[in-house]
């Protein structure tokens, strides 16, 4: 049994199919959360684009995979390989092959290959291994090149936004950070405000002592209940169409002076 091998491309310099045991998979993938900081994230504070893995269903997950003849339903994990150079594409796939993580990480970097759908399932067949190491099945994934970090970012978007477990109050997050961060539309002008009223220290929603009072992810919390989404649904009912391009007109900065006497002070 091989650690980790690649079995072959489906468009050649773009997509691969591979496969790699717990253990390998561990070293070598990571997954780019809203908690942690992200390399490549073009996010005010680096932040990643999914929510915080639900730390509780890995070992259930795992279970699964270790019963019977499960370790052969595995589906495809979804990672971004973070190259676009042919050479490079190449070096990497050579490395993978040979099961060489630590030459892959020395020519890379630690954030080389992000895992984009399957997080969970990813760590409950390592919480698997970890427990019994003798559990070592071929877990199956699909390498996308050559992606850059908003279209790794929209295509985690587009697989889970019709999924209802994912919250709206991180697709939300995503847009107005990452996917959506350049645009000038009215959605993301509201994003903006409710941003401003989420993470300036003056607001009453404001963080306290660094940390943020909005739960930003949409992941149960009752130490922080508001969520973003419910903010900014309230900061549009505030300021509809016709009256944020009224006061922008006036001033582009005057919704962010409203902002301010809306959030108050502490």
């Amino acid at each position: 049994m091989t650690n980790a091998r690649v079995i072959g491309h489906v468009e050649e310099n773009r997509i691969y199919q591979a496969a790699l045991t717990p253990p390998k998979a561990k070293e070598l993938f990571f997954v780019s959360t809203y908690n942690s900081p992200d390399p490549l994230s073009n996010a005010f504070d680096k932040h990643g684009y999914q929510r915080p893995p639900s730390s509780e269903r890995f070992a259930e997950i795992g279970r699964y995979y270790a019963e019977g003849d499960n370790r052969h339903k595995i589906p495809p994990i979804i990672i971004s390989v973070r190259l676009s150079e042919i050479d490079e594409i190449r070096r990497f796939l050579k490395l993978l092959d040979a099961g060489d993580i630590d030459g892959i990480k020395a020519a890379f970097g630690e954030f080389v290959a992000s895992v984009v759908d399957g997080q969970h399932r990813h760590h409950g067949l390592i919480s698997a291994w970890t427990k019994d190491p003798e559990f070592l099945p071929q877990i199956p994934f699909t390498l996308y090149f050559g992606l850059s970090f908003i279209e790794e970012a929209t295509m985690f978007n587009t697989i889970n936004a019709t999924q209802r477990k994912l919250p709206k109050a991180l697709i939300e997050t995503t847009k107005g950070d990452i996917t959506e961060a350049a645009d000038a539309s009215y959605a993301q002008n509201i994003r903006r405000i409710t941003f401003s009223l989420c993470r300036d220290e003056d607001s009453v929603w404001g963080p306290v002592d660094g940390i943020e009072q909005i739960n930003m992810t949409g992941v149960r919390d009752p130490n922080r209940q508001v969520t973003y989404e419910g903010l900014r649904r309230s900061t549009s009912n505030m300021f509809p169409v016709q009256l944020l391009g009224r006061l922008s007109a006036i001033d582009e900065n005057l919704p962010l002076k409203y902002q301010a006497l809306l959030g108050g002070g502490r």
